[in-house]
């Protein structure tokens, strides 16, 4: 993903605190440390996008891996963006696997079937989460999560980033074993989360 940059020069280069955006022609490629640089750039509905993006990837970060490693953390919101970009990175298997193109669409996904919803991630499906998530906003927890999100995110479209999930769509924690596991490759186990790929 890139964006346009207003007047850039070849070889522009713009200094924001500690953090240097070079601009080469007309694409930015921008740190992961500063949003405020890249909002800067970007038009209202690009904005309003990331926006979104980060605070569903935090939120779900929040109730998927609050208590991981750090790693396991950054695996999870892998695996998140990982299926947002599927369809567009994989488009042989865009008929095999219908995943949503945003983040907050993948996110919020659920399926109701003879009266019964499942959702992609569990926490989704909770009749506390709402209440759970009210506590959450504004805490410690939630800013941590927030920065990690937004580093995560930034350093994924930027092209630096490393994903400690290696490619993982799926995942699930070690005290179950859900028959879909059989179905893809596992990649590494990350605090008490098994990562899985969709088999090449």
């Amino acid at each position: 993903i890139s964006y346009t940059v207003p007047n850039a020069n070849a070889e522009e280069v713009i200094n924001t605190d500690d953090d240097v955006v070079v601009a080469i022609g007309d694409s930015l490629r921008y740190p992961s440390e500063d949003i405020s640089v890249i909002e800067y750039y970007l038009d209202y509905e690009q904005q309003e996008q990331m926006a979104k993006d980060i605070y569903c990837l935090t939120e779900a970060i929040l109730f998927e891996a609050l208590h991981e490693p750090e790693e396991g953390q950054i695996a999870v919101a892998n695996v998140i963006l990982n299926r947002a970009n599927w369809n567009e990175t994989r488009p042989d298997y865009r008929n095999r696997i219908d995943f949503k193109s945003d983040v907050c669409g993948v996110v919020n996904f659920k399926i109701t079937k003879n009266g019964r919803t499942t959702c992609a991630f569990s926490y989704r499906c909770e009749h506390s989460f709402r209440k759970r998530l009210n506590r959450y906003m504004d805490s410690e927890s939630w800013n941590e999560i927030k920065t990690l999100a937004i580093r995560t995110y930034m350093s994924y479209y930027s092209g630096n980033n490393v994903d400690p999930s290696e490619g993982a769509t799926h995942y699930h924690a070690d005290y179950v074993s859900p028959q879909w596991r059989k179905t893809y490759q596992k990649t590494t186990k990350i605090g008490a989360h098994i990562f899985y790929k969709i088999p090449e």
